[in-house]
């Protein structure tokens, strides 16, 4: 679950994973499955659940959390696992 915000014309967010332990990496989860380039202090991707020409999938290491513009999804890295999963499995990958 989260909430967003716009402030300055950057999207800010903070978070709530019930989901999440406190030992899970983010960056490290999703890094592992698709290639991340760093951004400043964010990391960006192509997502997986989707069909991306160019990077939308935004991982943030500070709030634990991912957020794709192109298709929407969101969450933690317990929310990316699942997904990544449902794709997987339905052959959509």
């Amino acid at each position: 679950m989260a909430t967003w915000f716009r402030k300055d014309g950057r999207f800010w967010g903070v978070v709530v994973d019930a989901m999440a332990t406190p030992d899970e990496d983010i960056i490290a989860i999703i890094g592992s499955r698709i290639e991340l380039t760093k951004r400043g202090s964010r990391y960006t991707g192509r997502c997986p659940f989707h069909k991306d020409t160019i990077p939308s999938l935004f991982v943030n290491p500070k709030t634990q959390y991912f957020l794709c513009f192109g298709c929407r999804a969101e969450g933690g890295a317990s929310e990316f696992l699942r997904l990544w999963k449902a794709n997987h499995e339905s052959g959509n990958a």
